[in-house]
């Protein structure tokens, strides 16, 4: 099972904190999230969340990408040893 990315924490009648994991910080190793609050039915708050977590799905780099960099790279690397 997949960790889950955003939360729908309640924080009051009608009111709905919405946390999305960014990543850690790479200088002091601290969790960020990007917080915001909804004010409405519970439907509006997942709505933002759906949304919020495709646009991080779809600006995120890929994992091919960065394969064909460390692949090429160790290749080149050997070539170039020998």
């Amino acid at each position: 099972m997949a960790r889950k990315v955003g939360q729908i924490i309640a924080r009051g009648d009608r009111r709905w904190l919405i946390r999305i994991y960014l990543g850690r910080d790479r200088e002091t190793n601290k969790r960020n999230y990007h917080n915001r609050t909804i004010h409405g039915p519970m439907r509006e708050a997942q709505a933002y969340l759906t949304k919020k977590l495709r646009e991080r799905a779809l600006t995120a780099p890929t994992n091919a990408a960065y394969f064909r960099f460390a692949s090429s790279s160790f290749v080149l690397g050997f070539l170039f040893a020998v």
